[in-house]
């Protein structure tokens, strides 16, 4: 039977305590794709880029990012433990406290993000109703909200999410149904600004699914090992990532609204807008609250879960009312320097360099994992190598071209395996 006790702990869950199947799975990496913020995101891609393209680099993007959260999707699904204590195979114990650091920074931000993106929103819904602005009011609910779904666990998660993300799935379609619509001929006769290029409109689609790839396998651990768990994950988000990226393009690009807010305000939707924007903020939001939590866990096991995830709620509201949105492209580009070569490393040492992970050794303070003082240096140097290398690809133009996204990966997955291989380290 599923064990809250076991959710909430860092341990290995044991194949009868595991709580999703892996459909459930799927229904929650399609409730976290179904957001405000991929709409965001898509509205970068046109009218920027021809539609084609941006289309065609939006499947691209998502095809390539995906692969790495099916992959550490696999991993949780069977060793049984959270992404940073994966972290730990590859970094060491004390290496993976780094990694654990910048993705508790990362969740706190995309807290903030996504209550500032969804109060905004709803500001715009109800000022059509003359009520002014309330945006303070409209973030700390969203804030208190999300929270209290995070609070509620995996075993409250089977029961909600599927009956949310449905009804989400049917208001979607008809949002999208009224950007098709409400676009007109536009669509086919906008001259694209071309202000990103398609390398870079590239590095913007990946790093969304590679931003989950740090805390994917908090939740493939809850469900049966096997390809289930990475095929539900790749799948879930792949089709609504994909779906909302496509809509804030096609917005974008058809009314010439710069964000999703004017969007949701020209197609002046009102109730389903309100619903569509509650539901998708709690159903994405939730995840970066737990994951927050279970991160704090990875540096602190004794600590309180419940607590963290209070902590991780009610800072991701407060960073809300001051959180600058200009800054979100940035914040897309920072992720992909900081996990890409993370993210690479992993694949490369679970898959490539094929060591044996064992859950009870991870969650040891000593013992396989330990390397130097609990430090893999092999695995930090790659991964400053890789964090520079996507730097300057970024600044010297090349990425224009390329993008940074693929060339950072395959250095540093290359690079961590042959200097894994010539030194010759016995597996763990």
């Amino acid at each position: 039977m599923p064990s809250a006790k076991a959710d909430a702990s860092i341990e290995p869950i044991p194949l009868d305590k595991r709580s999703l199947t892996a459909l459930q799975l799927a229904f929650i990496w399609l409730g976290a794709g179904i957001s405000i913020a991929e709409i965001w995101a898509g509205n970068l891609l046109a009218p920027a880029l021809p539609l084609t393209l941006a289309l065609t680099v939006n499947l691209a993007g998502h095809l390539v990012g995906n692969g790495f959260m099916a992959a550490i999707a696999h991993m949780g699904s069977r060793i049984g433990v959270p992404t940073m204590v994966l972290v730990r195979g590859s970094f060491g114990v004390r290496g993976s406290y780094l990694a654990s650091t910048l993705n508790y920074i990362q969740l706190i931000g995309w807290t903030a993000i996504m209550i500032l993106i969804g109060g905004k929103a709803l500001d715009e819904v109800f000022k059509a109703f003359g009520t002014g602005s309330l945006y303070p009011v409209w973030a700390l609910s969203l804030g208190l909200a999300t929270t209290l779904w995070a609070f509620a666990g995996p075993r409250s998660w089977r029961k909600i999410q599927p009956v949310s993300v449905g009804l989400l799935i049917v208001l979607s379609v008809w949002m999208g149904i009224v950007a098709l619509l409400q676009s007109g001929g536009r669509l086919l006769t906008y001259e694209p600004t071309w202000e990103i290029s398609v390398g870079e409109a590239f590095d913007l689609v990946a790093a969304m699914p590679v931003s989950w790839a740090p805390l994917v396998a908090d939740y493939s651990r809850l469900a049966l090992p096997g390809f289930g768990a990475a095929l539900a994950t790749y799948l879930g988000y792949m089709a609504s990532s994909f779906a909302f990226y496509t809509i804030g393009s096609v917005s974008s690009a058809g009314i010439g609204a710069s964000d999703p807010i004017a969007v949701i305000a020209a197609y002046g939707l009102g109730i389903p807008a309100f619903l569509i924007i509650v539901l998708s903020t709690t159903t994405t939001t939730f995840l970066d609250i737990y994951s927050g939590a279970i991160t704090w866990k990875n540096m602190r096991p004794q600590d309180s879960l419940r607590l963290q995830v209070w902590v991780v709620g009610l800072a991701g509201t407060i960073l809300a009312l001051f959180f600058p949105m200009e800054q979100y492209e940035s914040f897309l580009l920072w992720i992909g320097a900081s996990f890409f070569p993370l993210v690479a490393i992993m694949v490369s040492d679970y898959y490539l360099v094929k060591r044996s992970y064992r859950g009870v050794e991870l969650v040891q303070p000593k013992g396989a994992y330990w390397y130097w003082g609990g430090f893999n240096p092999v695995a930090l140097a790659c991964w400053i190598a890789g964090f520079l290398f996507y730097i300057w690809l970024l600044q010297s133009g090349i990425a224009s071209l390329l993008g940074a996204t693929l060339p950072t990966v395959a250095l540093t997955m290359l690079l961590y395996f042959a200097v894994s291989k010539v030194k010759g380290r016995s597996m763990p």
